[in-house]
């Protein structure tokens, strides 16, 4: 992504009166839990970005749109799985930004998975921003007295 891409020098609805930036960085998210494990990356149609896992329930890590007043316009997200599988939002077409998008790898049983997945936001046929989005849990098993054994 260049610097330039990430800047828009107008926004439709706000009269042009000021900068609106979009941008999304790469990220790793990570859960591990006895039971059940998730990670989500979720982007809000208020212009916000979420990491969601259960043992640390929402984490906000930022803004995909400054000022977020100008989300969600006619912005679109799309993410394609590189690896792995997620559930939630769905993955290789572009989804509106007027609902929140949410991609989520979670597991029940023993073991671990992992997911990378490429999100893109664009305007008007126009990417603007790209990031990779690792997301990976781990259930560990409990013996109950004795410790977790992954």
């Amino acid at each position: 992504m260049s610097l330039i891409g990430a800047y828009l020098a107008t926004l439709s609805g706000a009269g042009g009166s000021g900068c609106t930036v979009v941008v999304i960085s790469d990220a790793t998210f990570y859960d591990a839990n006895s039971g059940s494990a998730q990670a989500s990356y979720s982007l809000t149609l208020a212009g916000e970005i979420f990491a969601i896992t259960t043992l640390d329930g929402f984490i906000s890590i930022g803004d995909w749109i400054s000022p977020t007043s100008a989300a969600p316009g006619s912005y679109e997200a799309r993410a394609d799985i590189v690896f792995g599988s997620v559930s939630g939002s769905a993955t290789g077409s572009w989804l509106a930004l007027t609902s929140t998008r949410t991609w989520t790898v979670a597991r029940s049983s023993p073991g671990r998975s992992e997911s990378r997945i490429t999100v893109q936001i664009r305007l008007s046929g126009t990417v603007i921003t790209t990031a990779t989005i690792d997301l990976s849990v781990q259930v560990e098993f409990d013996y109950g007295g004795g410790g977790i054994i992954p």
